[in-house]
């Protein structure tokens, strides 16, 4: 399998990108952005050590309902 092969297959046609995107700005509101942006501010995230960061990011993105893990 080639790398554009794979591309294919993983990446999701036109149409369910579009549900996708509105079911994820249907979950956002100014009140959870403004939480997460505070969040974000309280956790230490110098060059090199963006893992704590990463982590909220995942952990707040998942409690939204979307896949995400930290690397």
């Amino acid at each position: 399998m080639t790398s554009a092969d794979a591309r294919a297959v993983t990446s999701p046609s036109g149409a369910e990108r579009r549900r996708w995107l509105e079911g994820a700005w249907s979950a956002i509101d100014a009140a959870w952005l403004e939480e997460l942006v505070a969040a974000m501010v309280d956790v230490p995230s110098p060059t090199g050590e963006e893992g704590p960061l990463a982590g909220l990011l995942a952990a707040r993105l998942a409690a939204a309902g979307a896949a995400a893990a930290g690397q």
